[in-house]
Parts: C-alpha cells; structure tokens; sequence
C-alpha cells in the first residue's frame, strides 16, 4: 500500500508542476506581448512627429549631374534665398535635416546633397580626405557644381552655405571660390582655409563637448589676426562682408549639435543679423524623434526575436 500511495502521489504532482511551467511561460510571452505592443505604438508615435515637422513644408529630390539632391521649402510662399548644406564624412543628407527644415520654416530654400561615396551617391570617391589635392578637391568641385546649378537657376538675393565636420573645410574653400555667396557657416569645424575677408561673413559653431574643435576655432582666428579671440564675441564689419564669429552650442557633442534646437536657432538669429530682418523661428524636435524611433524599433527587433 505504501509504494503504491507514494506512486499515485508522484503521478499527481507531474501534472501539477507542468501547469506551472505552463503559466509561467504563458505570462512571460504576455509580458513580451505588452512591451511589443508598447514599442510599436512608440514607433508609430515618433514617426507621425517625426512627418508632422515636415507638414508646412515640401522636399523634392532631384540630381544635379549623378549628385542627389534634396530641396526642402515652405509651400506656397516666395523664397527669401537658398542655403546650402553640406554633410560630414560618412554622413548623408539626413544628417542635416533638422537644419534644413528650421531654415525652410523661416522662409528658405534648402539644398541638402550627398558627397561622392556617400549616401544616396552612385559614386564612389577617391584620394586621402586630408590632403587637398585629394578627396577634398573633389568635393569642392562637387559643392561648386551645385552651387553654381541653383544660383543660375533661382538668381536669389541671399544665400548661404552651411558645413558640418569635413565638409567645414569644403564650405569655406567653396564659399571662397563663390563671392555671391553671402556667408557660410562652419559647424564642428576644422579648417585652415579661412582667410580674413574671404569667404564673407563667416560664423564658426561646435558643440559645447568638442573642446579641441573650440581651441582650434580661436586658433583660427588668431591666425587671421584677430588678437585674443573669445567665444560669442563679433569680429570684422558687416559693411565689409568680413564678419568673423565663433561660438558652442551648450549640451551639444559633434553628432548632437546638427540636433539641437539651439542650433537651428543660431543659424535663423545669424541670418536676421545679415539680412537686418527678424524671420520667424519655428524649431524642431527631429534629433529627438529620430532617437526614439530608433532605439523602439531596436528594441522591439530584440524582444521579437526573444518571443519568437
């Protein structure tokens, strides 16, 4: 009777256990269920934001050459002048769209295009980025080409033309070479082009965690004989073209400063000081946006593939 009792106590409690096993799987995968849901719902959330930044506006993609080319402008307004902006080294033309719809916002036509070997670009590019016989030649030649394509086409009162990272020192050989430019603005920049009238009205910004970019900045600037150059302080006569400037972005490390609100609004406040006008501001959360929806769908990939 003994070994009997023991035989149907063992009997009952393998069941008892699997049903166990069994709920507890049963809610770890509603867990998983939950937060795959959660996730797609934050993903669709930041990609409606991410489009509604853009719901004033228009882009049109087009190629100059084999060039790709972004045009991004308000609808239904008359253009008050062309930026170009111009990507740093293994970036593309969405690195610069935060900027870019800032500037349409205030009433700008923005051209964003990818350099040779990168982005949408067919091409590959050839030659070492730090020399200037190199790769940077052909990049210069590149920006000029586009330069010279939308000023013929649009003839406009005002323009200007931005770089991050390498193609700061593109910008200011380009702007240099193009005396209808009415400035350029270098961001993260690293460039030993810059003379002290030429290119025009040159504004210098990095990210307040870059403080070899900062150092190199003043650098600059002592090397065009300015005396003890400080941050935020204004050189040069704008009756001349020849302002000089440089200044940080606060919070903003060499990536996050193409994102930061703050430098959208530098950008408009420099073009009002140029222009002796007062556009509109209207910033943008895109860095941010773009952020979230990245790191949902990462996740989201992780927790599927943990589910499945």
């Amino acid at each position: 009777m003994v070994g009997n009792a023991v035989l149907l106590d063992t009997r009952l409690r393998i069941p008892a256990r699997k049903d166990k096993l069994y709920l507890l799987k049963s809610s770890k995968n509603s867990i998983y269920k939950v937060f795959c849901l959660l996730l797609i719902l934050i993903a669709l959330f930041a990609f409606w934001k991410l489009d509604f930044a853009e719901r004033n506006l228009t882009s049109v993609r087009e190629f100059v050459d084999k060039t790709p080319v972004t045009l991004t402008f308000k609808d239904n307004i008359k253009t008050k002048g062309i930026v170009f902006l111009a990507h740093g080294f293994a970036g593309s033309t969405s690195f610069m769209r935060p900027i870019a719809v800032a500037l349409a916002e205030a009433g700008y036509l923005t051209v964003r295009f990818d350099f040779l070997g990168h982005g949408r670009h067919p091409l590959p590019y050839s030659g070492d980025i730090t020399t200037i016989e190199g790769a940077t030649q052909k990049f210069v030649n590149q920006t000029n080409e586009i330069i010279s394509h939308y000023l013929l086409k649009h003839s406009p009162s005002f323009s200007m033309i931005i770089g991050h990272s390498m193609a700061s020192d593109i910008i200011i050989r380009s702007a240099s070479l193009n005396p209808s430019l009415n400035s350029a603005v270098a961001i993260s920049a690293y460039t030993d082009a810059l003379k002290a009238k030429e290119p025009k009205n040159v504004l210098i910004l990095n990210g307040q965690w870059e403080p070899q970019l900062r150092s190199k900045s003043l650098e600059i600037l002592q090397n065009i004989g300015v005396d003890n150059p400080k941050e935020g302080r204004l050189y040069g006569a704008l009756d001349d073209n020849a302002i000089r400037k440089v200044d940080f972005i606060k919070n903003a490390d060499h990536v996050g400063v193409l994102y930061s609100v703050r430098t959208q609004r530098e950008l408009v406040d420099w073009i009002n000081f140029l222009e002796k006008d007062k556009q509109i501001f209207i910033g943008n959360n895109i860095g941010i946006w773009t952020g979230i929806l990245f790191f949902s769908i990462f996740f989201l990939i992780i927790l599927l593939t943990k589910f499945l």
